[in-house]
């Protein structure tokens, strides 16, 4: 993630149809064992990606298409109104 933060391009994922810029992230203090890769969670102020190596990250800033950039607890209100 830190070579692609910004003011590079960033790394890219599609969530309910729209792309979505995630700027920074952090290694989550949540374990990831007997869990299918690409999972996500949303716990009350965060999002959790599970990864296949068992090293879920935790979403610390990511910007919504057509959005501004959001921190962790406002990512996961997005989330909660896209769904």
């Amino acid at each position: 993630m830190r070579a692609l933060t910004q003011p590079w391009p960033g790394a890219h994922t599609d969530i309910f149809g729209k792309r979505v810029t995630i700027w920074r992230t952090r290694l989550s203090p949540y374990g990831g064992h007997d869990v299918f890769p690409g999972k996500v969670e949303m716990t009350e102020n965060s999002v959790i990606v599970y990864g296949g190596d068992d090293k879920p990250v935790e979403v610390l800033l990511a910007r919504p298409e057509g959005a501004k950039d959001l921190d962790a607890a406002g990512f996961c209100d997005w989330l909660l109104r896209q769904s």
